[in-house]
């Protein structure tokens, strides 16, 4: 972020974002099971589980693959692989 708000910076762009991840990165990292601390650059927020799974598929897969996503199927995955 170029210009971020601050105190000494009223006029920067205010990103709820960037508190959501430290909130994120907190949570995780107090929890029991974890033993590593999570740092909230590694916490990528997205609006919902569509986004979550097509981001996923992006950085993970390679162009031209396909992914088996078995029922219940979501709404934005309707798509016939037999086409």
């Amino acid at each position: 972020m170029e210009n971020p708000w601050s105190p000494d910076n009223p006029g920067g762009t205010l990103s709820p974002w960037l508190s959501l991840q430290d909130a994120a990165a907190l949570f995780l990292t107090e929890g029991p099971q974890y033993r590593e601390t999570i740092m909230a650059d590694n916490v990528f927020i997205t609006p919902g589980t569509a986004s979550t799974l097509d981001a996923l598929a992006w950085a993970v897969c390679n162009d031209g693959k396909g992914i088996l996503i078995p029922q219940p199927l979501y709404n934005g995955f309707n798509i016939n692989p037999l086409d």
